[in-house]
Formats: C-alpha cells, sequence, structure tokens
C-alpha cells in the first residue's frame, strides 16, 4: 500500500503477454470480518467471498501466459492474516511481486491516506503510536516471511519504488524475464508512475458531514453567509494536514529509528541493502 502499486500494474499490463485484472485489487483471498477492519471499501465489494466471482475476472484469458492482480492487502499482516495459504491453495505456482518504498515515506502516506479518505482526525505521532498497523505495513520482513515459507524464495521478487523510477526499463526488463515472458517488449511510455507525494492532505470528513455539505439545504444556504464565514466553516471542516509541519516532522523522528531496525532485518533476509531509501538517514545539520 502506497508503494506504487498502480504504476506496476501498469507496466505489468503493458506487456501483450500479460493480463491484470480490473478492479486493480479484488482482495479476494483474505478474511471477511478482518478485511472489513482494514478497508470498509473492499469488505463491500464482495470479492472475498465469491470464489466464481474472482475468477470472472479472468474469463476468457486462459491462453495468456501470465495473469495476476494487485491487492496491497495481501502484505498487512497481522490485520490479515493467512493469505499466503489461501492463494497457495489455489496456485500454488504463483509468482510473487512484492514492491518496497522506503517505510518511513510509506507510513507517512498512509497515515496522509487515511486522512483523506478513512476519517482519522488523530495528530500524526499519536495516531501512530496507537495503531501499530501503520507500521506494520512497513515491516516489509515480517511481511516477506510468509510467502518466502509458503512459495519458496524462487517464486517471490523484491522491487523497490524508487529502483522502479531510477531504471524503469532495465527493472522492467528484470521483471518480464523472472516471469517468463520476452523481457525486451517494453511499453512505448515509460513515464506513468501514480505515486504523489502531496504538500497538504485534506479530510474529507465523516459521512454524515460530506453528505450535510453536499445536501441541496446546505447549498443554498452557502450563499447567504458571507465569505469569511465560508472560508472559517472550510477550514474548520476539512482540517488540512500540512507534510511538511512540524507534526509531521515529529512523526518521521519517531519513526526513524524503529524503521532503520526493520530494514535492518530485511537486509539480512534479503542480503541486499536498500541505499536508495533515504529518509531512514537522520539529516546533516547546517554547516555554521
Amino acid at each position: 500500500m502506497k508503494s506504487g502499486t498502480t504504476s506496476l500494474h501498469a507496466l505489468l499490463e503493458s506487456h501483450p503477454d500479460v493480463f491484470m485484472s480490473d478492479p486493480k485489487e479484488p482482495t479476494h483471498f483474505v478474511d471477511g470480518p478482518e478485511l472489513r477492519s482494514v478497508s470498509r471499501r473492499a469488505w463491500e465489494a464482495g470479492f472475498w467471498q465469491d470464489r466464481d466471482r474472482y475468477l470472472d475476472l479472468f474469463a476468457g484469458t486462459e491462453d495468456v501466459a501470465v495473469r495476476g492482480e494487485s491487492s496491497t492487502a495481501y502484505a498487512k499482516r497481522p490485520r490479515l492474516s493467512g493469505v499466503p495459504e489461501r492463494i497457495a491453495e489455489v496456485a500454488p505456482d504463483a509468482r510473487i511481486l512484492y514492491i518496497l518504498r522506503d517505510p518511513v515515506e510509506r507510513t507517512v502516506s498512509h497515515y496522509l491516506h487515511a486522512v483523506q479518505w478513512n476519517d482519522e482526525h488523530r495528530p500524526p505521532l499519536e495516531a501512530v503510536q496507537s495503531e501499530p498497523h501503520y507500521r506494520e505495513v512497513s515491516h516489509y520482513a515480517m511481511q516477506l516471511e510468509p510467502y518466502h515459507r509458503v512459495f519458496g524464495r524462487d517464486q517471490v521478487r523484491v522491487v523497490t519504488l524508487e529502483s522502479l523510477k531510477a531504471d524503469t526499463a532495465g527493472e522492467a526488463r528484470g521483471l518480464f524475464a523472472w516471469l517468463g515472458i520476452d523481457p525486451e517488449h517494453l511499453p512505448p511510455s515509460l513515464e506513468r508512475r501514480n505515486v504523489t507525494r502531496a504538500g497538504v492532505v485534506r479530510r474529507r470528513g465523516p459521512e454524515v458531514v460530506r453528505r450535510a455539505r453536499s445536501a441541496r439545504p446546505t447549498q443554498v444556504l452557502k450563499r447567504y453567509l458571507p465569505w469569511r464565514i465560508r472560508v472559517m466553516a472550510r477550514r474548520i471542516l476539512d482540517d488540512p494536514v500540512d507534510r511538511a509541519s512540524e507534526r509531521m516532522a515529529e512523526l518521521v523522528d519517531y519513526l526513524r529509528p524503529l524503521q532503520r531496525d526493520e530494514t535492518e532485518s530485511l537486509t539480512g533476509m534479503l542480503g541486499r541493502t536498500f541505499s536508495e531509501w533515504t529518509t531512514l538517514t537522520p539529516p546533516k545539520a547546517p554547516d555554521r
């Protein structure tokens, strides 16, 4: 989640020997009650409870070499458990592609996503300290462990968002070769990316507030309110969160040592370093 899965999904589906699902995240291989605690939207979509409906997403693609989907919920332990085992029951030969991002940046983006879409109103540090899920999704070694155990390392490939951005063509060739398809068939444009780093995120607010704001009586009332009152009300209701604020910097300082340690576990697991994750290193003090 928040690591470039949409861009990776688009890169994969650009290859003629690959079919990727629409919707991108059917989230089938999860426990329903657990899913509801993480994403009500995915739960309401209902793919988790209907195998035939899930398989219909791939109907007519039997002759395509590679078929896939990109459900980020498959790497949200421990809130969502047992996913690798459920996948293996259906597709024991599945290839698992796991895209990672600087864990501090990912956790911050996860929090901002919750602010905008999931009615998260707590200050950044309080929210992340109170809800382990924000950090757990960035604990990549913990998320990878069951996939290595269930599928074996040869069926699991790890790529970082940073390396994909720095050398999209090279990463695409390596990925396609790993999938057993023509590595030289690259899309005309490799520039489609979906990871944004918004400076200010505005809260959508609770559903009841959103409905009240869009209701006709409210729209009529707005016409008669002084401009300053409307601006003040918008600021109160939207309560924007600025990524560059001191509160967000406080969160980054809290996350840095914790997620540096977790990344060391990942380095030990994979036998590679992640120098591209610059947020893990404290910024140097300016020269006097």
